[in-house]
């Protein structure tokens, strides 16, 4: 934070930065929009059978562990080949992972929904899942540390290849273990999950700003660490649901939020949620 300015001399600071299109925290969401458009040659349907190419490859990928090589597969290669100081393997600028890398988590992640089976066999893999991220995760951290946090230093090496594997298989083992659970516990319609998830993008979009106001201010109390990081993060999400509370009443600002915008009051919509079907 710059020394001797104010908190509204910081967002006029902010506001010249505009056009030069910085996204901040908001990046991801910068990211969902051009994947969304560059990869709808795969998701949209196409054909006689009216199939995209990611529901065919669901089908023919439809056995664990044919499935399992095809996510983790591609993920080794493009995080062990992808130089990572260069602009398609670097991860220091978006959230720890490589740009080839979100791709395909955006594409995968369509591939696994578009075929009940794969999800029904997810969640009978729940614990397996786990304990294969558990073990992986052990390896990464007493094994291949150094390969991970100087990935400069070590690219090239087949260490490297090797830590880069095992990083993905243990990714793609905790994202199954957490789809198993989603899929055994979060399987119904409640009014708390409907209030949720369209909560979710609002809270997103909001949480950065809203930490920053209120940590401007209480990190320059006399308190101790633990004092100010319970005042800051028991406020600010107070703060953020009390202006989400008006975001989902108002039509426009739900538009603005990437709501859906709708004629029904919000305690109808959470309501309608719990119907079946």
């Amino acid at each position: 934070m710059p020394a001797g300015y104010n908190f509204f001399q910081i967002y006029g600071l902010y506001l010249t930065t505009l056009p030069e299109f910085n996204t901040f925290h908001l990046w991801f969401l910068a990211y969902l929009f051009v994947f969304s458009i560059v990869t709808l040659p795969v998701l949209v349907r196409m054909g006689k059978e009216g199939k995209s190419v990611v529901s065919r490859l669901a089908e023919a990928f439809d056995r664990p562990w044919a499935l399992v090589l095809l996510l983790v597969v591609p993920l080794a290669v493009a995080d062990a080949f992808l130089y990572p100081g260069g602009f398609w393997g670097s991860r220091s600028a978006s959230g720890g992972w490589s740009v080839i890398a979100y791709v395909e988590f955006f594409i995968f992640g369509y591939l696994v929904f578009a075929n009940q089976r794969i999800m029904e066999w997810i969640g009978r893999i729940g614990w397996f899942a786990l304990a294969g991220a558990v073990v992986t995760a052990a390896f990464l951290l007493t094994v291949f540390f150094d390969h991970l946090v100087e990935a400069e230093a070590h690219y090239g090496t087949s260490m490297y290849v090797a830590a880069m594997t095992v990083e993905a298989l243990n990714t793609w083992c905790f994202l199954l273990a957490i789809l198993a659970l989603g899929k055994g516990v979060l399987n119904a319609n409640t009014r708390f999950l409907a209030y949720a998830n369209e909560a979710v993008l609002p809270f997103y979009i909001l949480h950065q700003t809203v930490i920053i106001s209120v940590g401007y201010y209480v990190v320059q109390w006399s308190a101790g660490v633990g004092i100010k990081y319970l005042v800051i993060s028991t406020t600010s999400f107070v703060v953020i649901m009390a202006l989400y509370e008006i975001i989902r009443r108002l039509s426009f600002l739900r538009f603005v939020f990437g709501m859906r915008v709708n004629k029904a009051r919000p305690r109808e919509v959470a309501q309608g949620a719990r119907q079946p079907g």
